[in-house]
């Protein structure tokens, strides 16, 4: 549940259900007087299932302390996903080629507020994890099921072992 600045710390996967932290890949200001912070925080491999709530050093950012002042666009990390259209309009460094292709992540815009913010805030939010694709019925969707979840590890070629999907017993799988 923290966050960390990196662009080559490994990206998690996550199955089932978690709150999660990031890694702060892309940080930069905006505006007349700088008064935006853009930053992008990596959540995990994609693609998930959902983004749930979003949380600033544990409140969520919908609390009304941060009415007008935080916009969040959350990314899946869904495959052929294209960059943060309105990060491209507004930081001409984050480009069309910016796609953190796979990865779920977050594009938050904080307008500076001192009674909002003491700090850069520390982001966290609810995960629904990682789409899994179920034997039984040959759908890929949203499952907490363990079975599942090792499958997915084991056939996954990104982080897991690669194995061929022709060379796993889907009937031990049925559970």
């Amino acid at each position: 549940l923290i966050n960390s600045q990196s662009n080559v710390d490994p990206i998690p996967v996550i199955y089932g259900r978690r709150r999660v932290g990031g890694t702060r890949v892309f940080i930069e200001v905006s505006g007349a007087s700088n008064e935006y912070l853009h930053v992008v925080v990596v959540l995990s491999e994609g693609p998930v299932t959902a983004i749930d709530n979003v949380y600033l050093d544990e409140v969520l950012s919908t609390n009304a302390k941060f009415t007008g002042l935080v916009t969040i666009t959350k990314h899946l990390g869904t495959p052929g996903e294209v960059a943060d259209a309105a990060l491209s309009a507004d930081v001409p460094k984050w480009t069309s080629d910016c796609k953190l292709a796979n990865c779920a992540y977050l594009y938050v815009k904080l307008k500076y507020d001192r009674n909002a913010f003491s700090g850069l805030p520390t982001f966290t939010a609810d995960v629904r994890g990682r789409t899994l694709y179920d034997p039984r019925d040959g759908q890929t969707r949203y499952s907490n099921n363990a079975a599942l979840a090792i499958r997915d590890y084991l056939t996954s070629t990104v982080y897991g072992r690669a194995i061929a999907a022709s060379a796993i017993d889907d009937a031990s799988f049925v559970v």
